[in-house]
């Protein structure tokens, strides 16, 4: 039997005295795909924060073959450095071996983007950009908190 990707069991998180987030038990094989639906307020982002470490589960244990920094990647927190730079340095300095156009291109943005700066990025073009990043760097695992938030209808 493969390793999962992912496997949670009993996580829970506590902010101050109130649970955000209890006893939960997933498990990710690799190939898989999964959507989390909720309410606002119903722990999404928290599990997402969890899943990419940026939070400490309270109680429970997160384990799996697709472990930070490496294995799993997120699109929500990929710094795209200074807002001065050139969309082609800051997937150089993320990727040296990725072509540029390539990252554009997997996620439907024009060539010309390239030598844009990122501070003249509308949100969701940087997000589709972070997303790009991610995707040409290869995790085993991709965590994506409201991927469609910051996009027009057509780039959903």
């Amino acid at each position: 039997m493969t390793e999962p990707l992912l496997q949670l069991v009993d996580v829970s998180y506590r902010h101050g005295s109130d649970f955000e987030l209890r006893d939960i038990n997933l498990s990710i094989a690799p190939g898989e795909r999964l959507a989390i639906v909720g309410a606002n307020g119903s722990g999404k982002s928290t599990l997402s924060r969890l899943i990419s470490a940026e939070l400490t589960p309270t109680s429970g244990k997160i384990a799996g073959s697709a472990r930070v920094p490496d294995g799993v990647g997120t699109a929500a927190n990929l710094m795209l450095g200074d807002a001065a730079r050139a969309v082609a340095d800051v997937v150089a300095s993320h990727i040296p071996t990725a072509s540029v156009g390539d990252v554009l291109h997997a996620v439907s943005l024009p060539d010309d983007m390239a030598n844009r700066r990122i501070r003249d990025l509308s949100g969701g073009e940087r997000y589709r950009l972070a997303v790009g990043i991610q995707l040409a760097k290869r995790p085993a695992l991709l965590v994506l908190d409201a991927p469609t938030a910051t996009l027009d209808a057509r780039s959903t």
